[in-house]
């Protein structure tokens, strides 16, 4: 019994041990100013990850990794200002970050962005510009981004009203299991006549194998950049477009919800 006691002990001691030496690495790394250990510090503590959940300190190293540039950082600080973790809360300064990861092509920013003018937050609300950054995220494959596209075509905002896309991107949602999303892609179906759903149905079977095989076709253009759906209308249309919310830089997702933690408002 001593004898396991003493094992787990050291064991324990030893994994430790490591976690410091990889803590301290990282801390000597992000003080000599590399962006990648600023950014995975901000990570750390945001996320509570081995150490005390510090905002303020994520923030402090998500910015100087943002200000190099670091596309995820710059989310991330967006993210940060957007729900005010670590900062007095500023939609301004969101919007600004937002929009920086954006244009490196960040699907979550793009997501976010777009809500924010759709919420009037932190920029003036304008449905094209949410259409211009949801499309550039939904064509990356980003479920939350495909849904609020869905439902600016479903509702005419930002866009002329076309029932055949929203049922396209819908599909495409639905494929993702995306909550809720089935039920509105079968409503919107039955507003179309059976030639315009199977030209859909022919369209979102296109557009999903353009997003599997993107070096098979040309990439959606950027601009050198899992709060669910847009407000309620007769063609019943759930109530807020999706923000995401999680603070890791992967980049497929299906959950601004998906604004990613430190925690955003997807």
């Amino acid at each position: 019994m001593k004898k396991g006691l003493m094992a787990l002990m050291i064991l324990f001691f030893g994994a430790a041990t490591v976690f410091c030496d990889l803590f301290e690495d990282a801390l000597k790394k992000a003080g000599e100013g590399d962006a990648a250990a600023q950014h995975h510090l901000g990570l750390m503590y945001s996320q509570g990850s081995d150490i005390e959940q510090d905002y303020e300190e994520a923030f402090f190293w998500f910015e100087k990794a943002a200000a190099q540039g670091k596309v995820d950082a710059q989310y991330n600080l967006g993210l940060m200002y957007d729900q005010g973790k670590g900062v007095p809360q500023d939609y301004q300064q969101a919007a600004h970050w937002y929009e920086k990861a954006a244009r490196q092509g960040f699907e979550k920013a793009q997501v976010n962005l777009g809500t924010m003018y759709i919420e009037n937050q932190g920029v003036t609300r304008d449905y094209r510009q949410a259409v211009n950054w949801f499309e550039k995220a939904a064509e990356q494959g980003n479920a939350y981004a495909q849904y609020n596209l869905g439902m600016m075509y479903g509702q005419g905002k930002g866009v002329t009203q076309d029932l055949k896309q929203a049922y396209v991107w819908l599909s495409l949602t639905a494929a993702q299991e995306h909550e809720k999303t089935s039920e509105l892609k079968d409503s919107i179906a039955k507003e179309l006549t059976p030639r315009q759903l199977t030209e859909a149905q022919a369209l979102a079977a296109k557009k999903q194998y353009q997003i599997d095989h993107p070096s098979e076709s040309q990439k959606p253009a950027v601009t050198e950049p899992q709060k669910p759906a847009v407000s309620e209308t007769k063609k019943k249309a759930p109530a807020k477009p999706k923000k995401q919310t999680s603070s890791k830089s992967k980049k497929k997702t299906s959950s601004k919800s998906q604004k990613q933690a430190p925690a955003k408002k997807k």
